[in-house]
């Protein structure tokens, strides 16, 4: 189920205090690189405009992006990211246990069957952009 914070929208006064950020997710993105043979080619910790953070990683079969959801360290990966659209794709390895790593089948089940506890403000958010998936709304780049 989605929780209510994820996102990124809200009232912050009741939200807990989540674990990770941006050194967190930057130790991450460079394990993974050296798990995949690969390395970081970019990474984005801006947060303005959107609820996540990305890597972009070249691995000996591609490019693939690493996202992860700023309030909650949720985990996913994409083929492709472009503004607005992600191309999610399943995790090209394994993780550590304390990842919470969104599988593609998740990423794409349609929101509103996880939306139970998202608040006011997220419900306003989700009714003027129009997501479809849970993954649209987990790593969305609304403003």
């Amino acid at each position: 189920m989605l929780p209510s914070g994820i996102t990124g929208f809200g009232d912050w006064e009741s939200q807990p205090t989540f674990q990770g950020g941006a050194g967190a997710f930057r130790r991450l993105s460079y394990a993974l690189a050296r798990q995949l043979s690969g390395e970081v080619l970019s990474l984005d910790l801006d947060l303005a405009g959107k609820n996540f953070y990305a890597a972009k990683i070249q691995t000996r079969q591609g490019e693939i992006y690493l996202l992860e959801n700023a309030p909650f360290a949720w985990v996913a990966f994409a083929r492709s990211l472009e503004f607005g659209e992600i191309a999610f794709t399943e995790p090209p390895c394994s993780l550590p246990e304390d990842c919470h790593v969104l599988s593609l089948q998740m990423l794409q089940k349609d929101w509103q069957e996880e939306a139970g506890a998202l608040g006011k403000a997220e419900l306003a958010q989700i009714a003027y952009w129009k997501p479809r998936t849970v993954g649209q709304i987990v790593f969305n780049s609304w403003d």
